[in-house]
């Protein structure tokens, strides 16, 4: 788990990736984004985590060894309903891209993940979220 405080970012964001590789490069790359940022490896510690705390975004893989990721989407959202999600897939086809765009997920990204567009995509986040807590929205 990793947690990272900046003064200059209010949100909170959650990612879980079983990869070790993976979770450590997106947690370097994407930390300084926000005043708290979770890196978990086990979907069900990080859904038990977002029972518990308030975030704002999940950046979530799709496929887990040991955890189907629609039902982890499914639950995250029905934790958090205004909660906003990331979600990376490897291959993806038509139905999943379905799936996932009906159960609200607001960005899909292909792997490998290009990190220079994985921070454009969360600044677009940070906009939205900063934006609605502005009343600008």
């Amino acid at each position: 788990m990793t947690s990272k405080n900046s003064s200059t970012q209010k949100a909170k964001a959650l990612l879980i990736e079983a990869d070790e590789s993976q979770r450590r490069g997106i947690t370097v790359a994407l930390e300084s984004f926000f005043a708290e940022f979770v890196s978990m490896a086990n979907p069900s510690h990080a859904l038990q985590e977002l029972s518990r705390s308030h975030f704002d975004i999940v950046i979530s893989d799709l496929h887990f060894p040991t955890n189907d990721g629609l039902s982890i989407i499914t639950r995250c959202k029905e934790l958090r309903p205004k909660l906003m999600l990331v979600i990376m897939v490897t291959q993806p086809n038509p139905e999943t891209l379905r799936k996932l765009e009906d159960l609200g997920v607001d960005f899909i990204l292909e792997k490998p993940i290009n990190i220079e567009f994985l921070k454009h995509t969360i600044h677009t986040l940070l906009t939205q979220i900063n934006d609605t807590e502005d009343g600008n929205e």
